[in-house]
Order: C-alpha cells, then sequence, then structure tokens
C-alpha cells in the first residue's frame, strides 16, 4: 500500500495532515487492530469553523433547525449550518 504521506502520522507533525485518510496512517495498529481510533483520529482532522451569534439570532436560528428537523441534535445543527454554507459558496463561485 503505498501513503501520500512520509513520517510519522499520526504524531506531533499529524496536524499537517488536512485531507488524511486512514489508509495513510503509517500504523497499522491505527488502520487495522483499533479501526476506530484510526478513524477518529482522522475525523479530528477535518476542518472546523466556530460561528458565535448574539443571542437572539442563535435562538431563531435553534427554532428553524427545530421546526425541519424535529430536535436542535448536533449532527441536526451541524446538517443545517453545512447547507446554508454550501449554498453561499455555490453563490459565491457562480459570481451571483
Amino acid at each position: 500500500m503505498t501513503r501520500k504521506y512520509k513520517g510519522y502520522a499520526p504524531g506531533s507533525e499529524f496536524i499537517r495532515y488536512p485531507v488524511l485518510e486512514l489508509e495513510d496512517v503509517e500504523y497499522e495498529y491505527f488502520r487495522e487492530e483499533s479501526k476506530f481510533l484510526g478513524i477518529s483520529l482522522v475525523e479530528n482532522k477535518k476542518g472546523r469553523i466556530v460561528v458565535r451569534w448574539e443571542y437572539p439570532f442563535y435562538k431563531r436560528f435553534l427554532e428553524a433547525v427545530e421546526k425541519v428537523y424535529g430536535d436542535i441534535s448536533a449532527s441536526h445543527v451541524e446538517d443545517a449550518v453545512r447547507k446554508a454554507a454550501e449554498e453561499w459558496v455555490k453563490k459565491v463561485e457562480e459570481g451571483k
């Protein structure tokens, strides 16, 4: 198996791999014996954005999420934010 990265991932330089896949992890233990730990390490390298909103808008947003999804679980909040962000990026890329 060829890997895209050289070095000792996961390790101190693991943060440099924003597109890391499980197959790129050099240590077999994290890919096979403890695959869930390896998946967790890869998932933790995904990009994150923290958005701070004033309470009135935050409350409106959570109410809208609950109205659409039925609750305000973290996965539903993330899905709502992701859909809005993807829509906005698409508009920007199209020049609208």
